[in-house]
């Protein structure tokens, strides 16, 4: 009989909760990266200030109205990615290609080269960019000597008669994971306090954020230029995560294997305004400011899971194991909204004629302002959590680029963004990023290609356990490596 144990759970928000969304959610949809242009990626999106570019309208628009052109662009993209999983001292590594529309987009621009000072131009513009990639497979194993995720099931059923159980409880229940004394209503497993079962995590996940930008841009005496964007974010996420525990070593008198496999799949939409300014005081300088307000998404999460047990000894009808299937329960339903940070963005560029160009942004973005809201959930708790344990975060880019002949550039950037959690480790969602590149351009067509490598690194726990146990719960840790490579074709006209 195990002991009693008094049920003191904390919440920890970064572990999976099915019943409500969490921290990692809001990380997930609120950190974006570079988007774009081949051009724009391998200078690292250090493109605030410098314009004649269509990815310029998801950062600063202003930089619509520097160009007296009017562009179409296309631009596909392949994707390699790339996980390393640590789990108990346990590293191993899976991979992923995807193939992506990146960027497209066109604009306008009406302009008055007889007009010394005013207002000399106007231009349009719609673009979209594809700003964060879900893309990626992954895999965590490791020997738990001290816990399993059946004690999180346990000491969730205390004092729950079985049909009152949560989802993941009742299914735990009546698969014979775990059971329980009729009298005291406190529960049991067959792993408890005999533990040294392999646990194992497996993440599929597909999927991306993209917006589409609308903005409209002002060319005053080829001195200031403005800009405003009305932006557009879809969200496209869906994850297949595979736990298993089992008693590879054969130390278990009955216990073989458990498999739970959750299914999530999240969608929705969200808007913001993005108005910005590049001020040009001589030819080769420009220096640009803009800002973003939060993007406020309307989010939809469907979820299920299926959980199979095996045993080594049958039951009175013979079965050496249980799987239980979405049709065993209802699927999770829950909609909500999400409210990202707003971004400050500063930009500089100079321009060296004939030779080249440098550049480079500044990116500021306080991540404890993301924040839940729904109709019949509260997230107080959550939105007080995160407002707690995250920061905000400082990310910088530069870019140069190099004529090497007339017509033939060369590029190079590089990316690094601060961490956003106050607890910091190497798994704070610190990101770095290199990128390089090439383009062709002739008087009514270009070709550029890039590529941009992103390295960050996210964690989170297998399951909960409570603050009182002497035991913590492992903890997943993921290195990704994020490669892009673009390729733009582009019409002036």
């Amino acid at each position: 009989m195990k002991k009693y144990i008094i049920i003191g759970l904390i919440i920890i928000f970064n572990s999976y909760n099915i019943l409500a969304q969490n921290d990692l959610d809001a990380i997930k949809f609120s950190q974006t990266f570079e988007g774009g242009t081949a051009r724009s990626l391998s200078m690292g999106g250090a493109f605030s200030s410098l314009g004649m570019d269509l990815s310029t309208l998801a950062t600063n628009p202003a930089g619509l109205a520097i160009s007296r052109h009017s562009y179409l662009v296309f631009s596909p993209q392949l994707g390699y990615t790339s996980v390393q999983g640590d789990l108990l001292g346990e590293k191993h590594s899976d991979d992923r290609y995807n193939y992506k529309l990146n960027n497209f987009g066109v604009s306008k621009s009406f302009m008055n080269d007889g007009i010394d000072n005013g207002w000399r131009g106007i231009s349009f513009g719609l673009s979209y960019n594809k700003i964060k990639n879900f893309n990626s497979s992954s895999i965590v194993k490791g020997i738990n000597n001290e816990s399993s995720m059946l004690d999180n099931f346990m000491l969730n059923s205390d004092g729950i008669l079985p049909n009152n159980l949560g989802t993941r409880e009742y299914y735990a229940y009546n698969a014979y994971l775990t059971d329980y004394d009729t009298i005291s209503l406190l529960y049991n497993h067959p792993l408890y306090q005999n533990y040294g079962e392999t646990q194992k995590r497996v993440l599929d996940r597909v999927g991306n954020i993209g917006e589409y930008s609308f903005s409209l841009a002002a060319n005053y005496a080829d001195i200031v230029y403005l800009g405003f964007t009305f932006g557009i974010q879809n969200v496209y996420f869906k994850e297949v995560s595979t736990y298993t525990e089992s008693d590879d070593a054969g130390i278990q008198p009955d216990f073989s294997s458990f498999t739970m496999r959750e299914h999530l799949s999240t969608s929705g939409s969200g808007y913001n305004v993005k108005m910005g300014i590049i001020v040009r005081p001589i030819d080769q300088l420009r220096l640009s400011f803009a800002f973003h307000t939060p993007t406020v998404f309307d989010l939809n999460d469907t979820y299920y899971l299926t959980m199979e047990s095996q045993f080594k000894t049958p039951d009175a009808d013979g079965n050496y194991g249980y799987f239980l299937d979405e049709t065993f329960d209802d699927d999770i339903v829950s909609n909500y909204q999400l409210t990202t940070p707003a971004t400050l963005l500063a930009g500089a560029s100079f321009i060296f004629p004939g030779v080249g160009l440098i550049s480079a942004d500044y990116e500021y973005k306080n991540f404890s302002k993301m924040k839940f809201k729904a109709s019949d959930y509260d997230y107080s708790d959550l939105n007080d959590f995160i407002n707690s344990e995250y920061k905000y975060a400082h990310t910088g880019r530069i870019g140069i680029e190099i004529i090497a002949i007339p017509g033939i550039a060369l590029r190079a950037g590089a990316v690094y963004s601060t961490p956003i959690s106050k607890n910091i480790s190497s798994y704070a969602y610190e990101r770095m990023a290199f990128s390089a590149g090439g383009g062709f351009n002739a008087d009514n067509f270009f070709l550029d290609i890039g590529g941009i490598y992103n390295m960050y690194k996210w964690q989170q726990y297998s399951y909960t356990l409570p603050s009182d146990w002497s035991v913590a719960p492992p903890l997943e840790k993921y290195s990704v490596g994020d490669l892009s490579i673009v390729a733009t074709v582009g019409f002036k006209f």
